[in-house]
């Protein structure tokens, strides 16, 4: 079946590209290349979990795969080379983990050296991410008009990655529907007329166009984290349950807090009371045994001046030391 070719406008490319333009929706390799007779590197990526043909450099391998390590959150990678065509007799096996990203919103100043996860005689893995979706397009070309790219390669769906051709440059975008657009232009990712590449009953898409043959899967391209996750009802209601008696706990045990600063402060203040009473009856004990002494000395003093009705000797015998009934006072 020949490819369905028609105009879109500009204005709908948007809604047929889906959210996977702006953010990463399909799992990624991204490989930094050397470029022959120059010191720059191309950077180019790869689906992970297919096997790409390879030309090494001193023909220790024909061909290499990228796959991803189930678990670690899609953080681990494992690299292969073979000494065969197929990725059936390995060479070479590493595996790859990859650290916390940093985050460079905010940062200022000059931009830190580039640094690589693995080094490999073909390029360099600069990043990549194994838990996204297993989305990808697979080109296939006889005879590749650009040397330094293999006859087979497997791209994520959601990239532009750039095909050079005899007549210029082809690129595709996945659209919801599961077709592939394909664009052709002599500049690479420019606003074009689009080639719609039809799926062939429901399976994996394979047409060929201008001496390159395709194959895709776009399922997963256009997926979003969604911010607020669904739960079941029953999840919802224990939950609400929870967040329920957690707060009646903290109101109990606030009430529980001021009752007890409450008796605190009430005890505090009858000890501070005692304390000032003990203070003064201490504080009043050389007053009281002043005032007895002065009150003892005066009764004494009075007792004196009071005529004696006894004879001297028994008023002697007493301590009396008053007057006699016989003297005068003056």
């Amino acid at each position: 079946m020949a490819p369905l070719a028609f105009i879109l406008p500009n204005a709908l490319l948007s809604f047929f590209l889906g959210a996977g333009a702006e953010k990463p929706t399909c799992a990624y390799v991204e490989i930094a290349r050397p470029v022959p007779g120059s010191t720059e590197k191309a950077i180019e990526y790869r689906a992970p979990g297919h096997c790409e043909r390879i030309v090494h450099p001193n023909g220790a391998a024909r061909s290499r795969r990228f796959g991803c390590y189930s678990g670690c959150g899609g953080t681990k990678l494992q690299y292969q080379e073979f000494s065969d065509e197929t990725c059936q007799e390995p060479v070479l096996d590493k595996m790859i983990h990859r650290p916390p990203r940093p985050d460079y919103t905010w940062s200022t100043g000059p931009q830190e050296p580039e640094t690589y996860l693995m080094d490999f005689d073909l390029g360099a893995v600069k990043d990549f991410d194994c838990g996204l979706a297993f989305c990808y397009v697979m080109e296939t070309m006889d005879q590749p008009v650009d040397r330094s790219q293999p006859k087979i390669r497997h791209l994520p769906a959601d990239r532009v990655s750039c095909t050079k051709t005899k007549t210029g440059f082809q690129w595709t975008r996945c659209m919801e529907s599961g077709d592939l657009m394909l664009f052709e232009n002599e500049v690479c990712d420019v606003d074009s007329e689009p080639t719609i590449l039809q799926q062939q009953n429901g399976d994996n898409g394979k047409e060929a166009f201008s001496g390159v043959v395709r194959e895709w899967d776009c399922e997963g391209f256009d997926a979003v984290d969604s911010d607020e996750e669904e739960y079941a009802d029953h999840v919802l209601q224990l939950a609400q349950l929870k967040t329920k008696r957690s707060a009646q706990s903290r109101r109990e045990m606030a009430l529980a807090n001021k009752i007890a600063r409450e008796e605190a402060k009430n005890k505090t203040k009858g000890i501070e009371g005692s304390t000032v009473g003990i203070f003064l009856a201490i504080a009043a004990i050389p007053v009281l045994l002043f005032a007895c002494r002065a009150c003892h000395k005066k009764r004494g003093s009075m007792k004196n001046m009071v005529a004696m009705p006894m004879s001297s000797r028994r008023a002697a015998r007493k301590g009396y030391a008053g007057l006699s009934q016989g003297e005068n006072v003056v």
